[in-house]
């Protein structure tokens, strides 16, 4: 009996010790899980292990001036030091992961530096830092979300990692002073107004781009330089994803469907598109016949030597601005010439737009079918049939009877 004894008190003694040794583990993990912080002469230190937490936030604190986030934390919590109106410099840790939404915005960082295992630039995380002149961003970066940089307006150049996929809406909107923007080769994603009103003078984006949104290019009325893709896709069917630009130079065959998309005064298509061919920027089809569309900027059009026929789609585009939708609609030529070799025009080919464009009745109800002012017009042949004009005028201009009028005259 006492033996029996003994030997339950043994298992009961190793029972509590193998107890007390996993107690003691336990407790250590969850110290070395903890994330605390120190405050001392205006420099904010996170320390420790882990995300920091959700309530972890230290926005609109006028105390701090730095920013130390430690190797160990590996995430930044959202809106964590938003609004922190002295914050100058920040430091962050190698193993930070993710940068959550609004966690810099509306401070006065000079420079960052995105650390690499970090994936994820959350919406708005540096917005309106208006004193940000330096960013890198790191080698996993996958993601720079919605507004991630908008309105850092001393900015100049920016290098996207081949890492990242996706560039969200305005993610640097209004960066006024962002001249150099290299894209990363496996860019998918660019959304509306991601880098409007900037001061980008050229861009090559890559092949790997499938879809654009809005005004995705709008460089504040400098005449911008476009490398592309011929295929990428529009975000919103009726959208214009590059404004003002001066040359678009497509590097793959050409979507027509495009077109309705892209603003500028000339296109150059790939030498090795099967089915088209540019001439003065215009583009043609493949034997240079058919006149498939003008740039919508194009003020002087002299269609080629050899065209013999014309669609009234090369003229029409849908680009509906809403807050100004006459200056978007009415397209203005100030000289059109056309070859003694033109001799029909086709209504129905190469169509990429609505046959009308409306807009919602609480907006103004409008319904607008010509689109196209034409200042001055140049018919090489004297003899070229007026019924085949005046269709040409029907479909594409908003002033044939000027036009008309014009060419009795001369």
């Amino acid at each position: 009996m006492k033996k029996i004894v003994k030997s339950l008190c043994i298992v009961l003694l190793l029972a509590f010790v193998f107890t007390a040794s996993n107690h003691v583990n336990e407790v250590k993990a969850a110290t070395k899980s903890e994330v605390t912080y120190k405050l001392k002469k205006g420099t904010l230190t996170i320390s420790g292990k882990g995300d920091m937490p959700k309530k972890m936030t230290f926005e609109r604190n006028g105390k701090i001036k730095k920013v130390v986030i430690e190797d160990g934390i590996t995430s930044i919590s959202k809106h964590s030091f938003s609004f922190c109106k002295n914050l100058k410099t920040v430091v962050i840790g190698k193993d930070v992961r993710k940068i959550g939404n609004g966690a810099f915005s509306y401070t006065k960082i000079t420079s960052v530096k995105i650390p690499n295992k970090v994936k994820v630039i959350g919406a708005g995380a540096f917005e309106n830092c208006k004193e940000l002149k330096k960013v890198k961003i790191g080698t996993k970066v996958n993601t720079i979300d919605v507004r991630a940089f908008a309105e850092c307006r001393k900015i100049t150049k920016v290098k996207i990692p081949n890492s990242v996929k996706i560039i969200g809406r305005g993610a640097f909107f209004r960066c006024k002073k962002l001249k150099s923007v290299k894209l990363g080769k496996k860019v998918k994603f660019i959304g509306s107004t991601a880098f409007q009103t900037t001061a980008i003078k050229k861009i090559k984006i890559p092949n790997s781009v499938k879809v654009m949104g809005l005004a995705a290019f709008n460089s504040n009325k400098i005449k911008i330089n476009v490398i592309m893709p011929g295929n990428v896709t529009s975000q919103i069917n009726y959208n214009v994803a590059i404004y003002d630009a001066g040359k678009i130079t497509f590097t793959t065959n050409l979507n027509i469907e495009l077109m309705q998309h892209l603003e500028a005064e000339n296109f150059e298509v790939s030498k090795n598109d099967p089915n088209y061919t540019t001439i003065d920027g215009n583009i043609y089809t493949k034997n240079g016949r058919t006149l498939v569309r003008v740039p919508a900027l194009k003020k002087n059009v002299r269609i080629a030597d050899g065209c013999e026929n014309i669609c009234t789609s090369a003229f029409r585009y849908t680009t509906i601005d809403r807050k100004n939708w006459e200056a978007q609609l009415n397209k203005n030529i100030d000289k059109l010439f056309i070859p003694k070799t033109v001799k029909t025009i086709d209504e129905n080919s190469y169509i990429t737009y609505g046959n009308e464009i409306k807009i919602d009745e609480k907006e103004r109800n409008i319904v607008e079918k010509r689109a196209v002012a034409i200042n001055n017009i140049e018919i090489e042949n004297k003899n070229f049939d007026v019924e085949i004009l005046s269709k040409l005028l029907d479909q594409v201009t908003c002033n044939k009877g000027e036009v008309l009028k014009q060419l009795v005259t001369k």
